[in-house]
């Protein structure tokens, strides 16, 4: 199962804790997309969890593109490739 989450604030840790757990126990394809001032968080890497950050929430708060970046084509296409997505 392909598990969408979307962060929007930069102090969430849980949804980090999940999605490993998801990745590693449920064998399931995850992925984190940073929005809005998550993008500004250092989030922590996670074995198996593809984590993105939207390049238009970077760009507006002048942050450099640091990993993997969506831009909204690419996060729309991400909801519709979902079988299950979970905001945070």
């Amino acid at each position: 199962m392909k598990i969408l989450h979307f962060v929007l604030h930069p102090k969430e840790t849980y949804p980090f804790e999940i999605a490993g757990l998801q990745s590693r126990e449920g064998g399931h394809e995850v992925t984190v997309v940073l929005l809005q001032d998550a993008v500004m968080s250092g989030h922590p890497a996670v074995n198996g969890v593809a984590v993105f950050s939207s390049h238009e929430d970077l760009d507006a708060r002048g942050l450099p593109a640091i990993g993997g970046t969506l831009d909204y084509d690419g996060i729309v296409k991400k909801i519709f490739e979902a079988d299950r997505i979970i905001n945070w």
